[in-house]
């Protein structure tokens, strides 16, 4: 039984004093009420769609933030990496070029060594 049915239903009863008119606006203002209702719950389906959607976009990034935490600590690993083998290359440079230095030097005595054995042997 619809609410207009039990609304006429209780008219024919005793003591009731509902005219037809009101029977109808009251109908009128179920149906506008059922739609209103039908509206809202629509509503609420797409809040919880949303709010599902939501839900996994942030369970996504929660994961790709992890994934990238990650590659971060790898990348940093990486860079710690080779910035030791910078610092190490820059002393086998500088160890190089003090021997090359040194090298130089010797040469250089060697030489004025050579000199002076080649004189005393001229003389």
């Amino acid at each position: 039984m619809n609410l207009m049915e039990f609304l006429i239903a209780l008219k024919d009863t005793e003591g009731t004093s509902w005219s037809d008119d009101d029977i109808k606006r009251w109908t009128k203002e179920l149906f506008r009420l059922q739609a209103k209702l039908e509206v809202a719950e629509e509503d609420v389906a797409r809040v919880e769609r949303n709010y599902k959607n939501r839900c996994e976009i942030t369970e996504d990034l929660k994961a790709q933030l992890s994934d990238l935490k990650g590659e971060n600590e790898k990348l940093k690993d990486e860079e710690l990496r080779l910035l030791r083998r910078i610092e190490q290359l820059i002393i086998e440079k500088y160890t190089l070029e003090e021997y090359k230095r040194k090298q130089e030097k010797l040469d250089e005595a060697n030489f004025e060594v050579l000199k002076q054995l080649a004189q005393e042997n001229k003389e």
